[in-house]
């Protein structure tokens, strides 16, 4: 798909060079025909590529539950001493949609990216070995701004997940004990609490967001 997709660019340069500039207007047909068939070809395999990853999506997610609820079943007592119904419901549902949107996401992400660098390099110093040098050079510097960037949003995200966690295991709590909340008409100090911790799943998204 991503040879497909500098494909379009290249028939439109020939067609300024040869066609339009070369004065060969008897190519003008071939090339409108390749483009056509460029974009035809990109449209089946990105229709192609989104029925692969869905499916591949799905099964990732139930290998990675399957495996991390026989983890939960070996786990001590003292664990689940010490943490939350909902905390650890959490882990399995949130974090696990997190890691399969960074496995299969991001691979794909970083694949296309990398191939779409390494086809147009190719092209870049088929034309002009020295225009793509030049072109290339601020490559290491915004790889090195990307490390830092990542290694800073990590954190964040970290801090979002444990905002979800402590959420979902009040969320919990709070409805297995609604009837003592009832009984005991503590409806106020419950919102306080379930505010407290909204509070702070949103300030911690939008830390990302800034």
């Amino acid at each position: 798909m991503t040879a497909l997709d500098l494909v379009p660019p290249w028939i439109v340069k020939l067609i300024i060079d040869d066609v339009i500039v070369g004065q060969q207007g008897a190519l003008l047909p071939w090339l409108i025909g390749a483009l056509l068939a460029a974009h035809t070809g990109r449209n089946i395999a990105a229709s192609l590529r989104i029925r692969f990853n869905n499916t591949l999506e799905q099964k990732v997610i139930y290998d990675i539950r399957e495996k991390v609820f026989e983890s939960l079943q070996r786990l001590s007592i003292a664990y689940y001493e010490h943490r939350q119904t909902g905390e650890i419901m959490s882990r399995v549902s949130n974090d696990v949609e997190n890691i399969e949107r960074i496995f299969i996401d991001g691979l794909e992400a970083l694949l296309m990216a990398s191939l779409t660098f390494i086809g147009i390099s190719i092209i870049l110093f088929s034309l002009n070995w020295k225009l793509a040098l030049l072109a290339l050079l601020p490559i290491p510097v915004l790889v090195f701004v990307a490390v830092l960037y990542t290694r800073t949003i990590h954190r964040f995200y970290h801090t979002i997940r444990q905002a979800v966690a402590e959420l979902n295991a009040y969320l919990q709590d709070a409805l297995s004990g609604i009837r003592e909340t009832m009984s005991f008409n503590r409806h106020s100090y419950e919102r306080e609490r379930f505010s407290q911790r909204s509070k702070a799943y949103c300030e911690s998204t939008l830390q990302v967001m800034r």
